[in-house]
């Protein structure tokens, strides 16, 4: 008989606040980055003994099955334990199983991280995790080596989408000691014939869901747990962790040369401009007017003394055009005095 159909009989501690499983929800939950930020280490366990009794299947290695680290502390783990169905369910939903590692630090008390588990063909990481020992479990015996082969850590049970849920809570089993949880919110793959062996021999159970009263519950939405495993090849590998979002830096370029040239070049006048402009300055638009007329009067003449070759009226048009100017001119510019130089006055 499982022990969490008596779970009303387990105690006056199992009836304290803060006791799990509780329903996780995203949608309620706040976020958090790192103060609760998880990392498990890439240790291979060999060996281990498992044990199959009320509280579900469990897995036990007195010199301890892996380590991890949690908000900065170090914990070890010693004790993984397996139900079927689920304690935790997400968003309402209860899973095929179960599996919690459970860890402890001498200053931080106990650390709880859990995988809700579903029955699917597609071999994972966590597939062969769990059939390293899940087909060892033999309840007529009280405990059974097995071993767990070369290429065996607990970082096998955490799922490609390292996201998860942190909140305070209990054991699922009695005496329901204080814990703090870590449940991802992904599930991971046992095989369906592991399930079977499962489910064979070991006694269906596992804790009602608990209030979760004004506890908070935090969010990690991290897209891959740091750590795991590195290839054990004799080459050096460096494990990189992402920091904080940098702000946007722009690239600031130094104008070229040739740009300058071209803005400088811009601000030049063309030669005739500016030579129209001087003699603006000096002599005033009238003299201006004057130079354009006297310019029209030498083409025009030029024009009809090459078409009037024959005879003498080109000539006689050009003489005319001067004198026109030149009537012109008087009328807008007055002519200087020259003055009357004596021979008394040399």
């Amino acid at each position: 008989m499982s022990i969490y159909g008596s779970s009303s009989s387990w105690g006056d501690q199992c009836v304290n606040s803060n006791q799990s499983p509780i329903n996780l929800s995203q949608s309620s939950s706040k976020p958090c980055d790192l103060m609760c930020e998880l990392t498990f280490d890439d240790a291979y366990i060999s060996q281990a003994n498992v044990i199959v009794s009320d509280e579900g299947l469990i897995l036990q290695n007195q010199a301890g099955l892996g380590s991890c680290k949690f908000a900065g502390e170090g914990y070890t783990c010693q004790t993984l334990l397996v139900t079927h169905p689920s304690h935790h369910t997400i968003e309402n939903v209860q899973a095929d199983a179960e599996v919690v590692a459970i860890f402890s630090s001498p200053t931080s008390g106990l650390l709880c991280v859990s995988s809700l588990v579903r029955v699917n063909p597609n071999q994972t990481s966590s597939t062969h995790f769990f059939n390293a020992f899940v087909p060892y479990a033999n309840p007529s015996t009280t405990s059974t080596s097995v071993s767990l082969g070369e290429q065996w850590g607990l970082f096998m049970m955490v799922p490609p989408a390292g996201s998860y849920y942190v909140y305070d809570g209990s054991l699922v089993i009695p005496p329901c000691q204080q814990t703090k949880w870590v449940v991802f919110k992904s599930m991971i793959n046992i095989d369906s014939n592991d399930f079977a062996l499962l489910v064979k021999n070991v006694v269906p159970g596992s804790r009602p869901i608990q209030q979760l009263g004004n506890r908070e519950v935090f969010f990690n939405d991290i897209e891959q747990l740091p750590g795991g495993p590195m290839p054990h090849d004799g080459k050096t590998y460096m494990r990189c962790k992402r920091s904080g979002k940098k702000p946007d830096v722009k690239d600031v370029k130094a104008a070229g040369m040739g740009e300058e040239k071209k803005k400088s070049d811009s601000k030049k006048k063309h030669p005739i401009h500016e030579w129209a402009s001087k003699q603006i300055e000096q002599n005033g638009w009238i003299e201006m007017l004057n130079v354009i007329l006297m310019i029209i009067a030498i083409v025009g003449g030029m024009y009809y003394g090459w078409k009037s070759s024959s005879g003498p009226q080109g000539l006689y048009l050009v003489l005319f055009a001067q004198k026109i100017a030149a009537w012109l001119h008087s009328f807008f510019v007055k002519k200087p005095v020259t003055p009357i130089y004596t021979s008394s006055s040399t």
